[in-house]
């Protein structure tokens, strides 16, 4: 377009501010931006995450894919990412959640009761101080040796002789090592 322009001797119509930023931001948008949202929320799980941060997360995907909040499909994979726990008591409620908006009421509420009640009762979750007994333990390596110390120590005598190594030499000029301190002897037939 531009190089039309100059080629024609004319001046090159840009166009309007808005026309070109619609184009710039449809140049460098990802081909798939919904598909790939839409991947993000199947593999979305809440782990560790507190629930309300996991909800606005949540919803932040249904915008970004562009999704219906009354689309069933948007409940199915936010019931999919709760943990199974939270999901039972969800759905044994006496009226379970039918709208998305039930769903993050519903699960917010029952997520914020269970850590209540393990505050109050002064519980942790297990998952995690198993995780960090297991730290604490994991980098002490222990080394007991169970040589005796009064030992003499015979494998250099036993690898020249078995190897061959040294084997010009006779036996009484083969030096041997104790462990024992500053010991040393020589094998005598």
């Amino acid at each position: 377009m531009f190089d039309r322009a100059i080629l024609a001797g004319t001046d090159p119509d840009f166009g309007t501010i808005r026309n070109f930023i619609g184009t710039l931001k449809d140049a460098f948008e990802p081909y798939d931006s919904e598909g790939d949202t839409l991947e993000k929320m199947k593999s979305l799980r809440i782990g560790d995450t507190p629930i309300d941060e996991h909800i606005a997360k949540h919803k932040m995907l249904v915008t970004k894919a562009k999704l219906k909040d009354e689309n069933p499909i948007v409940i199915d994979l936010f019931q999919e990412t709760l943990s199974t726990s939270l999901q039972r008591q969800l759905l044994t409620l006496e009226k379970p959640p039918k709208s998305l908006k039930e769903w993050y009421e519903w699960a917010s509420r029952l997520d914020n009761n269970y850590k209540r009640m393990q505050r109050i009762l002064g519980q942790t979750n297990t998952r995690k101080s198993r995780k960090k007994d297991k730290k604490k333990t994991e980098g002490r390596k222990w080394n007991f040796s169970k040589k005796d110390p009064n030992v003499m120590g015979v494998t250099s005598l036993h690898s020249r002789l078995v190897l061959g190594r040294d084997s010009n030499k006779e036996l009484s000029s083969i030096p041997v090592k104790s462990t024992s301190k500053g010991c040393e002897k020589s094998v005598v037939d």
